[in-house]
């Protein structure tokens, strides 16, 4: 089998979005009311899932939709990228406690010669 490289510029990635959501949500209905999508919407994001990874990826049963064993292999690590994703765009937190590096204070100078004796103080303390 040939593996080709596939650009994933071109892919919509809030369909993994979606993909996480169908999982934990197991309706296609209650995903896309998750994502805040209506019903239609969710459904064409499935099927653009379905062609993107070439797999039905779930499958009404009569006990209602089973995940293909494509979709329960990309669970995983689905959840892992989103994961990470979030992890990567999480506002820091500054704690000057812990900050280290060169600062910069901008003050007209009535401003720094009221403040500036008591932050050196302050910063000489910690």
């Amino acid at each position: 089998m040939i593996m080709s490289k596939m650009d994933v510029g071109g892919v919509d990635l809030n369909l993994l979005k979606l993909f996480d959501a169908l999982l934990k949500e197991g309706s296609v209905t209650r995903a896309g009311q998750h994502l805040g999508l209506s019903q239609p919407a969710a459904s064409r994001g499935l099927g653009r899932l379905r062609r993107l990874l070439n797999d039905p990826l779930l499958i009404r049963t009569s006990k209602g939709w089973e995940l293909t064993p494509r979709a329960v292999a990309l669970s995983d690590p689905v959840t892992k990228l989103l994961d990470d994703a979030r992890s990567i765009i999480k506002p820091l937190v500054f704690n000057p406690r812990t900050a280290s590096g060169r600062f910069t204070i901008a003050a007209g100078d009535h401003m720094a010669l009221m403040l500036l004796p008591t932050l050196i103080s302050k910063l000489g303390n910690l």
